[in-house]
């Protein structure tokens, strides 16, 4: 998944979150996260970065399970794009 797709799906969710569609949230998260993982992680650090990865999708996934949709749209806006930080240009 290309950097612009990555933003148009955090936007498309931030949008799904604020219009209250919480039906397609889960489905898109899932998009998104898949996403990432494979089209891979690069630059600096890749072991450190998966490891907040895949606690990150745990954080979302309590979130989801939660029914925390704004900490869900936080999460994914404050702490997964500064996590793939180059990546995203």
């Amino acid at each position: 998944m290309d950097s612009k797709s990555i933003v148009s799906s955090i936007e498309s969710i931030e949008r799904d979150v604020f219009d209250f569609a919480v039906g397609k949230i889960p489905n898109d998260v899932v998009n998104l996260f898949s996403g990432i993982i494979e089209g891979g992680l690069s630059g600096s650090a890749v072991a450190g970065r998966l490891a907040e990865l895949n606690m990150l999708m745990g954080e979302a996934l309590a979130a989801m399970q939660n029914h925390d949709y704004l900490l869900l749209a936080d999460l994914l806006r404050y702490r997964l794009l500064p996590l793939l930080g180059g990546e995203i240009h």
